[in-house]
C-alpha cells in the first residue's frame, strides 16, 4: 500500500506511528505498521473531510497507545524482552569455555531468535568461533621457553625465547582473539534495539 493513498492526516498519523513503534521487534513493528496503513486505507479516503478523519483517527487512538497495546499483547512480556537474545550474545562470548557447550547453545539461541536478520546470525556465528576462548589458546601460542647458561668469561648466553616478530604477531592475534568477538556481540547488541 502507498500512503498517497491516504489523507494527509492519516498519513502524519502513520509517521508518528513509526516513530512510536521503533522500540518493536522489527517484524512486530512492520506488521503493526501494516495492519493499521491497511485500516486507514480502508475507513478513509484521500479527499474524505477532516472530521471523518480526525473521528478515526480517535477510535484508533494515540499511536504510542498502539504501540503499547501492542506490547501487552506481545508473546512475551515487556521485561522478558530479548533475554533469549542477550543470553546468545554473553555464550557467543564467554560459553566456550564450558567445554565449548555454552558456545553451541548460544548458537541455538542466536538463530532461533526472530529478531536478527539471517546476516547477523551469520556474522554472529562465523567472526571467531569460539568467542573469548580463543585468548588463553593464544597467548599459549606466545608462551615460548628461554635458556640462559652463564658462560666462563663471566657473561650470560641465552638461547630460545621469542623474536620481535614473533612478539608482534602473538600481539596482533591477541587484540584480534580479543576484538573480533566484542565487534560481533556489539553488533548484535546494536540490532537488538
Amino acid at each position: 500500500m502507498s500512503e498517497s493513498n491516504l489523507h494527509p492526516l492519516a498519513t502524519a498519523h502513520l509517521q508518528r506511528l513509526r516513530r512510536a513503534s521503533r522500540t518493536l521487534p522489527r517484524r512486530e513493528r512492520r506488521e503493526l505498521r501494516t495492519e493499521i496503513e491497511a485500516h486507514l486505507t480502508q475507513a478513509t479516503t484521500p479527499d474524505a473531510p477532516d472530521v471523518e478523519v480526525l473521528g478515526v483517527l480517535d477510535r484508533l487512538g494515540e499511536p504510542k497507545e498502539i504501540v503499547a497495546a501492542g506490547l501487552l499483547t506481545s508473546s512475551r512480556p515487556v521485561g522478558a524482552r530479548h533475554i533469549q537474545e542477550w543470553f546468545a550474545i554473553i555464550l557467543l562470548l564467554f560459553g566456550a569455555f564450558a567445554f565449548g557447550i555454552g558456545w553451541l547453545v548460544g548458537l541455538a539461541l542466536l538463530w532461533s531468535s526472530s529478531v536478527w536478520r539471517t546476516r547477523d546470525k551469520w556474522l554472529g556465528t562465523l567472526m571467531l568461533p569460539g568467542g573469548f576462548a580463543l585468548v588463553p589458546f593464544v597467548l599459549g601460542l606466545g608462551s615460548s621457553t628461554q635458556s640462559c647458561v652463564s658462560s666462563s668469561a663471566g657473561g650470560m648466553r641465552c638461547t630460545g625465547g621469542s623474536s620481535t616478530g614473533n612478539d608482534i604477531l602473538m600481539i596482533a592475534l591477541l587484540l584480534i582473539a580479543v576484538i573480533v568477538p566484542l565487534v560481533s556481540a556489539t553488533h548484535l547488541a546494536r540490532r537488538l534495539r
